[in-house]
């Protein structure tokens, strides 16, 4: 789901089914998508991933999926946004949190 301003993309997000053998550090389990959102800079803080994140849960509750999960540094700020749309911390670790939102009864 592209994010845009005057026909210029500013973002994107998006989730993707990946398997035990072959995933990214949000990975739960196969029937749970992972999630990955990016917003350029000069865009961040703006509402921008906001608007796109709420898009792709909306997608994805069309789609019935499950749940989403993700993989995001404690340090960055977009941690608030994932728990002011319902992601709860699945996992902390080291430097970083695996979240989850639960679209379904699991």
């Amino acid at each position: 789901m592209p994010e845009t301003i005057n026909h210029e993309k500013i973002g994107a997000a998006w989730y993707r089914y990946r398997t035990s053998e072959n995933h990214s550090f949000g990975f739960v389990e196969e029937s749970i998508p992972e999630l990955g959102i990016a917003v350029i800079p000069e865009f961040r803080d703006k509402g921008a991933g906001d608007k796109l994140l709420k898009a792709l849960i909306d997608e994805a509750k069309k789609q019935n999926v499950k749940a989403l999960s993700l993989s995001v540094a404690k340090k960055n700020p977009a941690v608030n946004l994932y728990k002011k749309n319902a992601f709860e911390i699945l996992k902390e670790k080291k430097d970083d949190y695996l979240m989850v939102l639960k679209l379904q009864k699991l």
